[in-house]
């Protein structure tokens, strides 16, 4: 008991002793999977943070492309403990997914969702899970009115909700995602939110949480020290049993249209559909389907006020196919092709999603790199649509 006191008061002896253990860090973060495989180089990583130090929170794509530039298209990077390879550039990222499209197919176990949705859903799941899974959830969302006639009534509808909105406001800042969450709704539950629902309103902020979450390069951090998992996991499951509770007003909506598909599925594949995948799969749908759709409108507008030649041509077009008095539908697409060409323009310029991790299905020789199996694998999303 002596020695422990003593030793606890040598500020000398513990300085070794931190010192000991960020060694020993560093070393299994660094040494003991590059013995075993020959991984792309890149830079040194720090302890306990790895390469986190050089990236920018708010433009990680921007801190990829440049240590691209000194390591080249293909390099290692540490987010904390956890090894990542990055391919920058279109050849490199072509190659990966064009010619590797098995090998590069898996998403890789982000420890904060691996907390909340245990490998379920459509975003995050693997294997047999995953194509099983995509393939039911393609088929449901057509067989509800994505890409039909009846659906873009709907859409129609929302949009009347939504410039009148737009028109009370007189100019204020507001968010778009409000109208594709309504819709995405439509698809799944048949039903809408009123905008000024407390309940919907709430939806909406999660779902700003959750994205703001996911393009954080921290999210990555593995640390087997100092795992505050539990606490972020704590924090978003909340959200979750509040969003799927068994209040009223959402179970009107939750016991629609997907469940009853849901259940006809369940009693065929025991194993694969079950209640903890409905509910992840319908999460990965909402968030998917409203941030992406509310980014590409926000950008639209801005894109439109910084460069009003390029509205004024959009305007033109519309105007010369679209009748007074009726509205653009999606048919008429074929016949605005400057106007279809600027939406895609939009989409390239903010890169959505560029950070979309993916892992190897198996260990796999790429540019004379042997990466193993479940190795996660980043893009830069942005140098890609750039080129």
């Amino acid at each position: 008991m002596a020695f422990l006191t003593s030793f606890i008061c040598d500020p000398a002896l513990i300085c070794l002793l931190c010192a000991l253990v960020l060694l020993g860090a560093l070393y299994f973060s660094t040494g003991s999977k590059n013995s075993a495989c020959k991984l792309p180089p890149g830079p040194s990583p720090l302890p306990i943070i790895g390469n986190l130090h050089l990236l920018d929170i708010r433009r990680q794509d921007k801190s990829l492309m440049k240590l691209g530039e000194e390591y080249g298209p293909v390099f290692t990077l540490h987010f904390g403990f956890q090894k990542v390879v990055v391919l920058t550039g279109y050849e490199a990222v072509k190659e990966a997914l064009v010619n590797f499209p098995e090998e590069f197919v898996d998403r890789p176990a982000i420890p904060i969702f691996e907390e909340i949705q245990h490998g379920n859903g459509v975003f995050f799941s693997t294997g047999e899970l995953w194509r099983t899974t995509r393939r039911f959830t393609m088929s449901t969302m057509r067989n509800l009115g994505m890409g039909k006639q009846m659906m873009e009534e709907k859409i129609f509808e929302e949009l009347h909700f939504l410039t009148e909105m737009i028109k009370s406001h007189r100019g204020d800042l507001r968010s778009f995602n409000i109208a594709p969450t309504n819709i995405i709704f439509l698809m799944l539950f048949g039903e809408r939110f009123d905008y000024k629902d407390p309940m919907f309103l709430s939806l909406l902020r999660l779902i700003d949480e959750v994205m703001n979450l996911l393009g954080s390069p921290y999210l990555q951090v593995s640390n087997p020290f100092f795992n505050f998992y539990p606490l972020l996991g704590f924090f978003l499951k909340t959200h979750k049993i509040f969003l799927l509770s068994s209040d009223a007003t959402w179970s009107k909506y939750f016991q629609n249209k997907v469940k009853l598909v849901y259940l006809k599925e369940k009693n065929k594949k025991k194993s694969l559909f079950h209640d903890e995948n409905l509910v992840a799969s319908i999460l990965d749908l909402v968030m998917a389907g409203t941030e992406t759709t509310a980014t590409t409108l926000q950008w639209t507008i801005l894109l439109m006020m910084k460069y009003p030649e390029i509205q004024k041509k959009v305007q033109e077009e519309i105007g010369r196919v679209v009748e007074p008095g009726s509205r653009a539908t999606y048919e008429d697409r074929r016949r605005m092709p400057f106007t279809n060409a600027v939406i895609h323009e939009v989409q390239r310029f903010i890169t959505l999603l560029p950070h979309v991790p993916r892992c190897t299905a198996v260990d796999t020789h790429f540019r004379g790199y042997l990466i193993p199996k479940s190795f996660d694998s980043r893009r830069a999303g942005s140098q890609v649509l750039f080129l």
